[in-house]
């Protein structure tokens, strides 16, 4: 296990989501009121704009992140979501800052003298918030192996490709995700293999696991199995990981399980402090 590769213009990082785009993302969710799908896209948007400055300096963007984006919906559809193209699976940051599809408003909540209101500022986006149909899972991760094993093939010295699957249901395509996962986990640059993390969402209150080292307190064989198919972390994530709020065993696993919004913007500033 190596994973030790700066981010560079030369050796670029990748990172490709895969969104649960199902009709299911359409539940609101329980604090805010608003529909899991357009949460999702409001994380990711942010997820983005905030990588945009810190990819910059002298004037410019430095290309040292690339960006992919995959839904999957419907009866068993999974396409780009970059917008442009859509037949373009992952782009430079520099090419998706120009890519933009403008501002919209977005309800943000903050504390103010002591409580909690909600406000509106305009946000950068790139993805719209969509919801319909079923989850072909197995279909995305398939999808998936073929761009990514293309990102390698042109970037073979680079940190090992960041793949983040975001979900809140079970694959529509087949139940077990065993082989599909494998095909994309067995993938590697000279720094390592590609790292798989899965984000189960849920929109009501819950007792979100995150990170788990072992697969024994999970609540049923699906959360089990994301388990399993999930990357184990590597130690130079682990060590910086108080530095997010989370406390984790040597054998943590990029996986959370019944997760909220908040936990996913704290993974994802987790996974993203290479850059």
């Amino acid at each position: 296990m190596k994973y030790t590769k700066s981010w560079s213009s030369t050796t670029p990082g990748c990172f490709l989501f895969l969104i649960d785009q199902s009709g299911s993302t359409r539940s609101t969710v329980n604090e805010t009121g608003v529909p899991l799908a357009e949460e999702i896209a409001r994380v990711l948007n942010n997820f983005i704009a905030e990588l945009i400055p810190k990819c910059s300096g002298g004037g410019f963007i430095k290309d040292r992140v690339h960006v992919g984006m995959l839904g999957y919906f419907g009866e068993d559809e999974v396409r780009s979501l970059l917008p442009g193209s859509a037949t373009e699976e992952i782009v430079k940051i520099s090419d998706l800052q120009k890519r933009n599809l403008g501002t919209k408003d977005v309800a943000i909540e903050t504390v103010v003298d002591g409580q909690i209101q909600t406000i509106t500022e305009k946000q950068t986006y790139w993805l719209d918030a969509t919801a319909g149909g079923r989850t072909p899972m197995n279909k995305a991760f398939r999808t998936a192996t073929t761009i990514i094993a293309k990102w390698i093939r042109s970037h073979s010295e680079s940190y090992p490709p960041i793949v983040v699957n975001i979900t809140d249901g079970k694959p529509t395509d087949g139940s077990d995700l065993t082989a599909s996962a494998k095909g994309l986990t067995d993938l590697e640059t000279e720094d390592g293999n590609v790292l798989l993390l899965n984000i189960h969402l849920t929109p009501e209150f819950s007792s979100a696991m995150l990170c788990p080292s072992s697969d024994a307190s999970l609540p049923d064989e699906y959360a089990r199995m994301l388990w399993r198919i999930s990357s184990p972390l590597p130690s130079s994530m682990l060590t910086v990981a108080p530095d997010y709020g989370l406390d984790l065993p040597v054998d943590a696993r990029g996986m959370a399980f019944n997760a909220t919004i908040d936990d996913l913007i704290r993974l994802l500033d987790f996974g993203s402090q290479n850059v």
